[in-house]
């Protein structure tokens, strides 16, 4: 490409405005060309002509590309925080300055991370290959390993690349304790989630942990729950019945499914408390326990499926 004057005019203009603008010494510049302060004077001041390859220097030691300097471009990429601005608009690059250093001091913590429309379909790819039964258990485990990978930079950009963000080991524990996780791996092989587990952990307060690590005592209390509404139930002097109507055997199934569901969701949520149904299910209960009992079921239940 060959320049004319006139774009000769504009290239040191903007070469000046951008010194300035970023608090950039003529001598720093004059230092990174390798070349005298008195030489680049009589560039910028148009008494010596500036070589192409010069100036392709001076845009990357600026930040900018070579269509900008000449003119072309109003708005530029950073190629470090990736972010368009416009450079000589002070407001826009004040508001640059700042997301660029805190996109480096994110990365400097966390590693790598891409733009989020990139992250975002390397993630997509990722999910894909997980959820392609014909791609051998291997496959697919390390197809779950770049879903970790590019689902970490997305929730540090969602988080607005906040230095409080877990680390990549802490982020990979707590997906690992989600319910959704275990599902998909173990969709994949019987020995898939363990041996992820095995390899990133699983944190202590995470969705998984809290439905699944009920101790003895809470098994034995959800238990006697359950028996005793099993003995009301099957009692055929006294049918279940909804609306009116005898509850069918499938019906009935169904229900008893979901009851235990909630009977350990509601003792997740308060492990260190009794039983919640037995006096609503006991023959000497007043009537008034019976409906605070199972008040408080339906209270518990919603609290549960809020906070799940």
């Amino acid at each position: 490409m060959r320049y004319n004057k006139d774009m000769e005019v504009i290239v040191m203009n903007q070469i000046k405005e951008l010194l300035n603008m970023k608090n950039i010494q003529q001598k720093e510049l004059a230092s990174h060309l390798g070349i005298s302060q008195n030489t680049l004077s009589q560039y910028l001041n148009k008494k010596r002509k500036m070589s192409l390859e010069t100036i392709s220097q001076i845009a990357d030691f600026l930040e900018v590309t070579v269509d900008y300097l000449i003119g072309n471009a109003g708005w530029i990429t950073c190629p470090i925080c990736h972010n368009i601005y416009d450079p000589l608009n002070e407001s826009d690059s004040t508001e640059h300055d700042a997301f660029h250093k805190k996109f480096v001091a994110a990365e400097e913590k966390y590693g790598e991370i891409l733009v989020y429309s990139d992250a975002d379909n390397k993630r997509s790819t990722a999910i894909s290959r997980l959820n392609n039964p014909t791609l051998s258990k291997e496959q697919r485990i390390l197809a779950f390993e770049d879903y970790l990978k590019y689902e970490f930079m997305l929730s540090i950009q969602r988080e607005g690349y906040s230095l409080e963000h877990d680390i990549f080991q802490d982020f990979c524990k707590k997906e690992m304790g989600l319910v959704a996780t275990k599902e998909v791996l173990d969709n994949i092989g019987n020995d898939a989630y363990k041996q992820l587990v095995d390899k990133y952990g699983i944190a202590n307060d995470t969705d998984y942990h809290k439905i699944t690590r009920l101790n003895q005592k809470n098994n034995q209390e959800i238990k006697k729950d359950f028996d005793s509404i099993m003995e009301k139930l099957s009692n055929k002097e006294r049918p279940a019945t909804y609306d009116g109507k005898n509850l069918s055997p499938e019906s009935m199934e169904l229900f008893l499914d979901e009851l235990e569901i909630s009977l350990k969701h509601l003792k997740m949520m308060n492990p260190e408390q009794g039983s919640y149904l037995l006096a609503a299910h006991e023959e000497n209960a007043s009537q008034e326990e019976k409906i605070a009992d199972l008040e408080r079921f339906r209270k518990e239940k919603a609290k549960s499926n809020k906070t799940n």
